[in-house]
């Protein structure tokens, strides 16, 4: 993956100053020209523990975001400007939600399935250019994967999801990192992701799925993933504001064995996107395997873990 960063967002999730709806400032990075800045705005460096001996026992990863950016304009809601809404979380030291995109990925601290791994932010004006800002952020996690999510809850890759890892790491028969309907019976082996509605009937079109903070508009999204046994499968992408309300669902039919996709592109005021794999009942009487799910910004479709 390129740690070159495109924009990066922060996200404070149903902020009581703004109707307990999400709060969201996006703001555009500088990868070079201004003091300070470098081709790449993020590093990971990993840290090796060793035991006597010499031998090493676990590895940390150091991840340190030092970019600049552009002068945050516009509102971040009516009454507060971006620009004292980031000064506000400097000096609240709130908790925030953050989202990057990348030439070919993504780059995320905090997962939206709960309140991990959120960050803190240090951002001030750079002196020498007053249109830009210096922003950081520096976080240490373990490596690899502990119950199904990525250690940390920071995450930087070509597969958006990644940071749920395609397994099941709590034995409840649903793929990490992803929810499902009521009326959806799951059953996951051998990286299987077998999936039944329970009622089948015509009118029942039942999902999985999951989400992530991504409120970037004008890039396309494309969301894959392997399936096999199916009569009407939908693959879904649902876009999805800061309320918390659906704006736009896209979706395409498929049938039989194969490997499939569809993308969108993020319209103004999209905030979170939420990739859903949908069955419908009486279709669908005998289950469908899906597998390998990924979410990609470069167009490919292909499945990658990282």
């Amino acid at each position: 993956m390129i740690f070159n960063l495109k924009k990066i967002a922060l996200i404070q999730k149903g902020d009581p100053n703004n109707s307990n709806n999400d709060t969201v400032v996006t703001l555009t990075a500088i990868n070079e020209g201004v003091d300070g800045s470098s081709v790449f705005g993020m590093t990971a460096e990993q840290e090796d523990y060793k035991i006597e001996g010499g031998q090493v026992y676990t590895s940390k990863i150091n991840k340190t975001l030092d970019v600049r950016v552009l002068k945050p304009t516009g509102d971040a809601y009516t009454g507060k400007t971006n620009l004292q809404q980031l000064k506000d979380w400097v000096d609240n030291k709130t908790d925030l939600y953050f989202s990057a995109v990348t030439i070919d990925g993504g780059l995320f601290f905090g997962s939206t399935h709960d309140s991990n791994g959120l960050v803190k932010i240090a951002f001030n004006e750079q002196l020498s250019d007053t249109d830009v800002f210096a922003f950081k952020i520096t976080k240490s996690s373990f490596t690899g994967f502990n119950n199904g999510f990525y250690e940390g809850y920071s995450w930087a890759g070509k597969n958006l999801i990644g940071m749920y890892e395609w397994g099941d790491a709590n034995g409840d028969g649903l793929a990490n990192g992803f929810s499902k309907d009521a009326d959806i019976t799951a059953t996951f082996a051998t990286n299987i992701q077998s999936l039944e509605v329970t009622s089948g009937t015509s009118s029942d079109y039942d999902s999985i799925f999951t989400n992530l903070y991504f409120p970037f508009e004008g890039e396309t999204i494309t969301f894959s993933l392997n399936y096999a046994g199916v009569t009407d499968l939908q693959i879904v992408i649902e876009a999805i504001d800061n309320t918390g309300s659906v704006t736009t669902t896209t979706f395409d039919d498929f049938s039989g064995t194969s490997r499939s996709s569809l993308s969108y592109t993020l319209q103004s005021g999209d905030v979170k996107i939420q990739p859903k794999i949908r069955i419908v009942g009486d279709d669908n009487t005998g289950g469908v395997d899906v597998s390998f799910p990924c979410l990609r910004v470069d167009g490919k479709t292909t499945y990658t873990k990282f």
